[in-house]
């Protein structure tokens, strides 16, 4: 099997409908997978993708390591991949984000060539939702502060960002990272996700 078997090539707006029907259809349940996750990050993460009716994976690239996330979709075309990935790639790249249901994939088509290991480090972040709304213990004495000191004589109001208030939410991030000196890795994520709001049926809050 050719090493050019997979085309790969930048991630467009006009793949989220058939990523997420793909990941509906095959249990594609990952964060890394969702087509938000990867439309927004592709730059830093260099991302790209090879999509078909069916299936779809995605190449990464961090600090000069090639990487592939465990495909999507079809089971014949991810039992396919796995080889072409065994057969060219497993020797000087990874094989990343993969779910309980995808390791056991792997273990009944692979014969055990490939050795799985477990990154904590490469986790996404998890909040309790509890925690954060009640602020509670010595870890939020900070945040705490800085709460009552911001509604001191001043009564907030909050609104859904909608097409009237985007400008605003604008405004509010452009001053956020334009005052901001350091070199921040997701200031281009949040840009493309403010350009492409309504796009990406993103919802939120902007507080007056």
């Amino acid at each position: 099997m050719e090493i050019e078997k997979y085309q790969f090539r930048d991630i467009q707006l006009s793949d989220r409908a058939l990523i997420e029907n793909i990941c509906s259809l095959n249990g594609g349940t990952l964060y890394s997978h969702t087509f938000h996750v990867m439309y927004l990050w592709k730059d830093l993460w260099k991302l790209s993708i090879c999509v078909e009716d069916d299936f779809f994976v995605t190449k990464v690239l961090l600090d000069g390591v090639e990487g592939y996330f465990f495909p999507c979709g079809n089971p014949e075309k991810k039992t396919e991949f796995l080889k072409w990935f065994i057969d060219n790639k497993s020797s000087d790249c990874i094989l990343c984000n993969i779910s309980e249901e995808d390791k056991g994939f792997i273990e009944a088509h692979t014969d055990g060539v490939l050795s799985l290991e477990f990154a904590r480090e490469d986790c996404p972040y998890i909040y309790d939702k509890n925690e954060q709304l009640e602020m509670q213990g010595k870890k939020y004495r900070n945040l705490r502060g800085s709460l009552k000191k911001s509604t001191r004589g001043y009564e907030w109001s909050s609104a859904c960002i909608d097409r009237d208030n985007i400008s605003d939410v604008r405004f509010i991030v452009d001053t956020w990272l334009n005052k901001d000196s350091t070199d921040r890795h997701d200031k281009k994520s949040v840009k493309l996700a403010l350009d492409n709001f309504f796009e990406l049926g993103m919802f939120g809050v902007v507080l007056y």
